[in-house]
């Protein structure tokens, strides 16, 4: 692009990188561009680092453009049984003011049966409980109450009962739809406490933003985990991303788009730490001594404060979809595995039960045989018998 005072020219870095120094003290990438006055400026998403302010220079921000430096886990497979799963969906005042709604219908059902005591289809005082038990248990009834004050009981119940279950449905739905990944940790803190590695690029803008925090806990991070390791990181970010899956319990730090490019070739899930967050901003960089450093950065600052910027950014620069580790996928066994459990369980007791019926219908009629017959015998073969003298007809007056 040409006007009528100056001629811009773009170029691409040839590795396509922002620039890291070299072992022979050298800087590759964008930077690098910089520093042998191939290009004048440079602009893209950069960390502000004291390695690379050494060599070059910063205009004022930009824009935020949601660049972000996470540390990246292993998601693991193991499917553990939700076994609240089926409680969490009602929270517990809810599930007590149902317990309430129950107590509440099955008290007026009460007073009902006792108001009408000898009217109503059931006339146990245990009968009448168990059918409001069985109205919230969506137990259907084949017997109807005749009177309306039973039936006002009957409809109130049923409705209580339909609009709960309905909401309950949906939210036990929803809450086994979403999966909702338990992470080993989600800090720097906790990534201290020595059940992970932590692997960066040497000489990259992360590994020099550990190295010079203040911050002790990312001190304590450098020190106890990547300078004892030095020799033993990767040199790229495909390899650090492998290590990720091959390895056990390894952590790999790295630009949120680096590593999404990367997901796709990997044959296992990786999910980011929440709270081990770097941010960048996109800037201008420029070289040591640059002599039109203030006129730019004045002309930055002037478009920063009338909103030309952010328009820019709105029109060239599409809204960053939020990524939450919550995955809509097909129900797995752990999630409906408690519910199984619970059937079968019913199946078992529901078995041993009509067994222990069984045996005792058994025995009873054993029982009841053996009475009969010792009734039958003793009826047949009386022991104290019984002698009745019968008058002649000669000794009748």
């Amino acid at each position: 692009m040409s006007t009528g005072y100056y001629r811009t020219e773009y170029y691409r870095p040839k590795n396509g990188t922002w620039g890291v120094a070299l072992k022979n003290g050298s800087w590759d990438g964008m930077i690098g561009e910089i520093i042998s006055n191939k290009v004048d400026v440079g602009v893209s998403d950069f960390l502000m680092t004291s390695e690379r302010m050494a060599v070059i220079d910063y205009l004022p921000p930009l824009i935020d453009t949601g660049q972000r430096t996470y540390v990246f886990i292993r998601k693991s497979n193991y499917n553990h049984l939700e076994w609240d799963a089926y409680i969490f969906p009602f929270t517990s005042q809810l599930w007590i003011t149902v317990a309430a709604t129950l107590l509440l219908i099955t008290t007026c059902s009460l007073v009902n049966w006792v108001t009408l005591r000898g009217k109503l289809v059931y006339h146990s005082f245990l009968d009448n409980i168990s059918v409001m038990i069985g109205i919230f248990l969506q137990q259907g009834d084949s017997a109807l109450p005749r009177y309306g004050s039973a039936r006002v009981i009957y409809i109130t119940a049923h409705m209580v009962l339909t609009v709960m279950a309905a909401a309950y449905s949906g939210a036990l739905v929803s809450f086994l739809s979403a999966r909702h990944y338990k992470l080993p940790f989600t800090s720097f803190q906790g990534l201290l406490d020595g059940r992970y590695r932590l692997g960066v690029l040497q000489g990259s803008a992360q590994f020099t933003y550990l190295y010079d925090s203040v911050d002790p806990v990312l001190r304590n991070v450098y020190s106890r985990m990547i300078q004892p390791e030095l020799d033993k990181m990767p040199v790229n970010i495909t390899m650090g991303m492998e290590r990720v899956c091959k390895l056990n319990k390894y952590s790999f730090m790295v630009e949120l788009d680096n590593a999404q490019g990367v997901m796709r070739k990997l044959h296992c899930d990786i999910v980011k730490l929440p709270q081990t967050v770097i941010p960048a901003t996109m800037s201008i960089i420029v070289p040591k001594k640059f002599p039109y450093r203030s006129i730019l950065g004045k002309n930055v600052m002037r478009m920063r404060r009338t909103g030309i910027l952010q328009r820019l950014r709105n029109l060239n620069i599409p809204p960053r979809k939020e990524v939450h580790d919550i995955q809509v996928a097909d129900l797995h066994l752990g999630s409906v595995l408690p519910i199984l459990l619970l059937l079968l369980a019913g199946i078992v007791t529901s078995s041993f039960l009509l067994l222990l019926e069984m045996l005792f219908n058994l025995l009873y009629l054993f029982c009841r045989r053996r009475w009969d017959l010792f009734l039958a015998r003793k009826i047949k073969y009386p022991s104290n018998r019984l002698y009745i003298k019968i008058p002649s007809s000669n000794q009748v007056s």
